[in-house]
């Protein structure tokens, strides 16, 4: 069995880190646990600028809610479907955060690739530190 958690950063160093991948089968043929953190985003382009680093002094917070994935993590989701094609998984569960980030790279890594019971739930979402943080109503994705 493989349980995949779409994994948001709880520390703000880590949010220039990308997709990341942590796998970890077990020799008694039990559970494995897939760990994805979201591709690279637009605020992740913003705190990459120079003097605006998360909590440098006159650090401001742009505003940027719910913040989508960059071009470059588009390509990061769409490389990593490509790694999880060869053999391709057996996925039970995938939990999600509702944050847009997640949901569009959960969507582009999972493309013809698996097509699990999926679980969105805000727990699977970081502390909020940003505006980007801030996911949106239900209402608002499903538009």
């Amino acid at each position: 069995k493989l349980c995949v958690f779409m994994a948001i950063s709880t520390t703000p160093r880590a949010l220039t880190i990308g997709v990341q991948i942590t796998m970890k089968a077990t020799t008694s043929g039990g559970s494995r646990l897939l760990l994805i953190r979201h591709g690279r985003t637009e605020m992740n382009e913003y705190l990459s600028k120079p003097g605006q680093t998360w909590g440098a002094p006159g650090f401001r917070d742009p505003g940027l809610y719910d913040t989508t994935l960059t071009s470059v993590g588009r390509l990061q989701a769409s490389q990593l479907n490509l790694e999880l094609r060869i053999p391709p998984p057996n996925i039970d569960l995938l939990v999600c955060s509702p944050l847009k980030r997640a949901l569009e790279t959960a969507s582009l890594v999972f493309e013809g690739v698996a097509d699990p019971v999926k679980l969105i739930s805000p727990l699977a979402s970081e502390r909020v530190f940003l505006s980007s943080d801030i996911g949106s109503s239900g209402n608002q994705l499903a538009s």
